[in-house]
């Protein structure tokens, strides 16, 4: 049986950013925008960045989309509290596909800041851009499943 899942309340709209690399035309504050087109993307000099959110939250699910990320990239995700991380989670086993990768906590965790870290060694382009991104809460629901169609029905007993 497959999982789907939906996000809500994105912190990423909301809470304060910041990024160890960025273009300067390209900035982290890009991923604020709702259109995650290539020209309004955050783009990281290199094959190594870190972003930090800061807002006060729930959050369970971490995820990014319409990126150049290659198959073979890692995502780590650590929450704090203050000055105290309370969980960590990568990507391994689940590798970015078609440019996303999605990361689901066991639950929510309450924090108020959260940092990901990225490494994609065998990018080719020489940088990082990611168009759109997701932290916050979700909704998962083991007893729906995805049909073809792209429409989740619920399993009848």
């Amino acid at each position: 049986m497959e999982n789907c899942g939906f996000g809500w309340q994105n912190f990423v709209l909301i809470g304060s950013l910041s990024a160890s690399s960025q273009h300067a035309q390209l900035p982290v504050t890009n991923l604020k925008l709702p259109q995650g087109a290539a020209s309004l993307a955050w783009r990281a000099i290199g094959d190594t960045v870190s972003l930090v959110l800061r807002a006060v939250g729930a959050y369970r699910v971490v995820s990014v989309h319409r990126t150049n990320l290659t198959a073979n990239a890692v995502l780590r995700v650590t929450l704090f509290r203050g000055d105290v991380a309370i969980i960590e989670a990568t990507s391994d086993g689940t590798a970015p596909v078609n440019g996303q990768c999605v990361i689901v906590l066991p639950r929510a965790y309450s924090g108020d800041q959260m940092r990901l870290d990225i490494t994609d060694h065998d990018n080719p382009d020489g940088f990082l851009s990611i168009r759109s991104a997701m932290r916050g809460r979700s909704f998962n629901r083991p007893a729906i499943t995805p049909r073809q169609h792209g429409k989740c029905e619920r399993h009848r007993a």
